[in-house]
């Protein structure tokens, strides 16, 4: 065709309402998500009425099918299911099956369990409880390429039932899971489609929530046609659609016979990924003969400017295409131009053909080159919009499977779940994850594998050094492989005489990646493509790019925090059960610190409890190392003191990165540089004490290690509880036991010795001196046992009643033994004190205990001293009564030995060790606390605290 000027302005315009018609066709791709959910409204009100639909839609380039919209349920896995186009079609999951039966294609009415559903995505969603049917979204096409409209269908089934197939099954049989497949071929009596092209671009998934319900043939049928109709608005909304425009309209422009474009090239597979034609030349030619590598279009591309055949310019004659592609010339193409298509990093070629010898003129050139560059705009514009909405729907997507995964740490299927969600974010064929700890090079078999295996047995679980996760270990950085073959590392080496896991498998590429936070590994993933799958771009190693870096660096973080979380609960809860079981107190206080340490990484740890209601001390009670030095001036701080004390005070932790910035600290270990400090907080909030660790780093510790500090004491406040519940428990049996042998012993006692006194008295009034003296010394013994029998009467349980300490001080004083070498006061005890509720003839008994015990420290002689008074903390009363002495003190290894049941430092015939012991089990059985403070070789003080009676009345 010659070009005039009126020609020229026509082609102008029509260049105009070209390039406005491909603007439209791209903003229709905004519409994607309204027309996908119009379809899928549609099918789940009447005529059809099923309770979800979802829509999957071929990836081209990708060679994945993808599940994109979904209302109802199909909302939860939509933008999850991505599935391989496999070609073997035992490795395919059912919506990539659908989508692949093409001639004849295929209906899929399926309840229940099927070997081509996805394990993860049936048990994840409960598929279980569905009945479902897939149907293909299929565009009808002629032997051109030319879309067809209004075909009808011709079809037919079989029912398979437990694997074996049945003309019909009964009811109650569908109930147990059953399979209708269907089989549906275009109504054209051309050797049953093979003048038409079928071409898939899809598949639709409905269902109903109720197992009970079924989908019938006819049902089936019916949204397969519903769908079909729906096809093409669907095909408008894709980058082949855009294609197709392009291709057509470039054809029209200089009236050329046929145009194709091919576009997207793939060095992996040599090829482009999509291919489209228009005008009078079958598109299966195309397929047969592709592009050349240094053909027509490849020169374009190079040149960066359009060539064509014949060239005058050239020298051509022509006839030069018969020469330079036979193929086509066969195929009675004469001439053909080609035009380059650079969009970003794609490239394609827009070619053009004529049937007649053809000389091209220099405005048939021009004019489509021209078109060209606006169709490169339109292809650049669709695919931009293609990678946001995909970003932000990957970006979604990810965030709710990694949200997931952070709540499966206790999941035993964890690594399962990990290797399935990535195995269909990324449409990936086979995921094989291993978990391992590489500190002691430790990599644990089997692995975890998630995808369709075309051989069924596990992985070797043999890993030797030769093995990729050791390889992969070793050499410590990711590996990518656009084919596996060029990757020594990736090569699964198993036993000498097995075959390769990539070539058993049919791997064309490869990704071996180290799940890790820092320099922790926790495990090893391998990313598995049976098709050719572009890992990097070409380049030197610091300029190469990786495909999806950012979707796989978001799933690795979260199989890393995942793997870590689960590791992380199971120490917590080994933790927390040796915790919890141990109940020597002593042990338990040693035994939090340490595990404090270890489960924060920490240098040192110390534990402050508060022993005393009333002074409200922080008091040093375990340390680790037990043997690292500490200064003993802030063993004891008070509340609101240094960083420990504003933490009991605040009740809230406390990081401080660098203590020597701290003007607060008290330097108790030397070496910290950074601490962590938490409460340990009851219940009702009260403050039992501090649990602080150490590091000799600057920033030692983070959040994280806080919220695991204050998990520990946790633990620790339920533990110390506990443990003093048990210990007070086991205190009190023992009490009330010995309060029964006490009774029943008293009982014996007093007939026996009465007894014994009846008849030294029938002895005394013989002559015999000799007799009498020694029947007057058997009475005065029985008399003295009788007195310090009674003793035990103290043991005996009592019913609590009022009582005034003032008073029992005085009646214990007057029971005590004091030597006239021992001076003794109550000066400073306050008469007006109300009054606690205990059982008097043992609280009567614990102070006596105590004033006795303080006057034989005094063998020379002292002072004894006791106070008391009322203190009100933390919201109560309580009677605070001190015993104090001026005699020999305790030494500091025995200050709470003495407690002990059984423990003295009196001679044999003194005591026997149960006083102590049994005064303060009695005190804390009512609520109180006894406590002692010594000098050794100066003084000692036994406090008594215990709480005012809610019915107390003032007394004097």
């Amino acid at each position: 065709m010659s070009v005039t000027k009126d020609t020229s302005s026509s082609i102008a315009n029509f260049l105009l309402e070209t390039s406005n018609e491909l603007k439209e066709a791209t903003q229709k791709l905004f519409r994607l998500d309204n027309t996908l959910g119009d379809i899928c409204s549609n099918i789940v009100k009447p005529p059809f009425g099923y309770d979800f639909a979802a829509i999957q839609l071929i990836r081209v380039r990708e060679g994945v099918i993808e599940t994109v919209y979904g209302n109802g349920v199909a909302k939860a896995w939509s933008g999850i299911a991505k599935h391989p186009l496999a070609e073997d079609e035992k490795l395919r999951d059912i919506q990539a099956d659908v989508a692949q039966r093409v001639n004849p294609l295929r209906i899929e009415i399926i309840k229940g369990w099927y070997e081509k559903f996805d394990p993860w995505i049936y048990d994840k969603y409960e598929h279980d409880k569905y009945v479902r049917v897939w149907v293909p979204i299929v565009v009808l096409r002629d032997k051109r390429g030319n879309v067809l409209e209004g075909c009808k269908f011709e079809w037919e089934h079989k029912t398979i039932f437990q694997g074996k197939v049945y003309d019909e099954i009964e009811e109650r049989e569908k109930r147990e899971g059953y399979r209708v497949a269907i089989d549906v071929y275009p109504s054209i009596d051309i050797a049953r489609g093979k003048e038409i092209k079928l071409e898939v671009i899809g598949t639709v998934d409905v269902g109903y929530c109720n197992p009970n319900k079924s989908i019938s043939v006819e049902q089936a049928l019916e949204l397969f046609l519903y769908v079909t109709s729906q096809a093409n608005n669907i095909r408008q909304l894709r980058l082949q659609f855009v294609l197709e425009l392009i291709t057509e309209r470039a054809m029209n422009i200089v009236e050329a016979n046929s145009a194709s474009l091919h576009f997207s090239f793939d060095p992996l597979q040599e090829g482009y990924t999509y291919k489209v034609t228009a005008g009078d030349i079958d598109a299966e030619i195309f397929e047969r003969f592709p592009p050349r590598q240094h053909g027509l279009g490849n020169e374009a591309l190079e040149m960066k400017s359009p060539r064509y055949i014949p060239d005058r310019t050239l020298g051509h004659d022509k006839n030069e295409l018969s020469r330079l592609n036979p193929d086509l010339y066969k195929y009675g193409i004469k001439a053909m131009a080609a035009f380059p298509l650079n969009v970003g990093d794609k490239q394609g070629v827009l070619y053009i053909h004529f049937r007649n010898h053809h000389w091209f003129t220099e405005d048939e050139i021009y004019y489509p080159n021209l078109y060209a560059i606006h169709a490169m705009d339109a292809i650049r514009d669709t695919i931009a919009y293609r990678k946001v909405n995909d970003r932000a729907n990957a970006l979604a997507n990810l965030h709710a499977v990694s949200q997931s995964l952070a709540g499966q740490a206790d999941a035993p299927d964890l690594l399962h779940q990990i290797a399935s969600s990535t195995a269909n974010i990324l449409g990936a064929d086979v995921i094989t994850i291993y978990e391992c700890v590489a500190s002691e090079h430790i990599i644990v078999v089997p692995p975890e594998i998630a995808g369709k295996l075309k051989y069924k047995e596990e992985l070797s679980v043999e890993i030797n050094e030769n093995s990729a996760p050791s390889l992969l270990l070793r050499c410590s950085i990711d590996q990518y492989a656009n084919s596996s073959v060029d990757n020594g590392v990736l090569r699964y080496e198993g036993k000498p005489k097995e075959s390769a896991f990539i070539d058993r498998e049919i791997i064309a590429s490869s990704a071996g990646l180290l799940l890790k936070e820092g320099d922790e590994v926790v495990g090893i993933m391998f990313i598995n493509y049976r098709r050719p799958h572009s890992f990097v771009t070409n380049g030197s190693d610091d300029k190469r790019e990786i495909k999806d870096k950012e979707v796989i660096d978001i799933l690795l973080s979260a199989a890393v925090i995942a793997i870590k979380n689960r590791r992380l609960l199971k120490t917590l809860r080994a933790i927390t059960h040796e915790i919890i079981t141990t109940l020597n107190v002593d042990k338990l206080l040693q035994l939090i610190v340490t595990k404090a340490v270890t489960i924060t990484g920490a240098d040192t740890g110390e534990l402050r409890c508060i022993r005393d209601p009333i002074s409200q001390d922080l008091v040093v009670q375990a340390i680790y190392p037990e043997n690292e030095p500490v200064n003993s001036e802030w063993s004891t701080i008070k509340i609101g003191e240094g960083v420990q004390g504003r933490v009991a005070e605040n009740k809230r932790g406390a990081l401080i990165n660098d203590v020597r910035l701290e003007d607060a600290y008290k330097l108790y270990f030397q070496s910290p540089r950074s601490i962590l400090s938490v409460p340990l907080l009851n219940g009702g909030g009260r403050v039992l004490g501090v649990l602080t660790v150490g590091s000799k780093n600057d920033k030692g510790f983070n959040q994280r290690m806080h919220r695991l500090l204050e998990y520990v004491a946790d633990q620790a406040v339920i533990a110390i509880k506990n443990a003093e519940t048990q210990n007070s428990l086991l205190a009190a049996e023992t009490v009330a036991q010995l309060g029964d042998v006490a009774a029943q012993w008293i009982h014996w006692m007093r007939g026996g010795l009465g007894a014994i006194r009846v008849r030294a008295n029938e002895i005394i009034h013989v002559k015999d001196k000799v007799t009498r003296e020694k029947a007057s010394a058997i009475i005065s013994v029985a008399d003295s046992l009788l007195k310090d029998g009674t003793k035990l009467q103290s043991w005996i349980p009592e019913k609590p009643e009022l009582i005034n300490i003032r008073s029992a001080i005085l009646e214990a004083k007057k029971q005590a033994r004091i030597s006239p070498s021992v001076s003794s006061n109550l000066d400073k005890f306050s008469y007006g004190l109300p009054s606690v509720s205990a059982g008097p003839r043992q609280l009567l008994d614990v102070f006596t205990n105590l004033i006795q015990n303080a006057i034989d420290a005094m063998p020379n002689g002292g002072e004894l001293s006791v106070n008391g008074h009322v203190v009100e903390t933390g919201g109560r009363r309580w009677i605070v009564t001190d015993v104090k002495d001026t005699g020999i003190g305790i030494a500091k290894e025995n200050i709470e030995r003495i407690f002990q049941r059984g423990y003295t430092t009196k001679v044999t015939d003194k005591g026997l060790g149960f006083g102590l012991w049994w005064s303060r089990a009695y005190i804390e059985r009512i609520g109180g606390v006894l406590t002692v403070k010594s000098m050794y070789g100066d003084w000692t003080q036994f406090t008594v605290t215990l709480p005012v009676s809610e019915d107390s009345t003032f007394i004097g």
